[in-house]
């Protein structure tokens, strides 16, 4: 009999940003080439980060 899959346990946080003007921030991907579509900052959590925490980190790392 096959055994069973563990759990997959992954989470991930996508983040809005509005600025003080109500202009929403996009990201272009680093390293992307110049027509690669701008989007939302987000990524996979780090293990134990809750996704809170991940969304801030993610802003400041993205964003520069």
């Amino acid at each position: 009999m096959a055994s069973a899959a563990p759990p997959f346990d992954y989470h991930g946080a996508l983040v809005v940003v509005e600025t003080d003007a109500d202009q929403i921030v996009f990201i272009h991907p680093p390293g992307g080439p110049p027509e690669a579509p701008a989007s939302l900052p987000g990524n996979p959590c780090n293990p134990g980060e809750m996704p809170e925490d991940a969304a801030v980190r993610m802003v400041r790392e993205m964003s520069g």
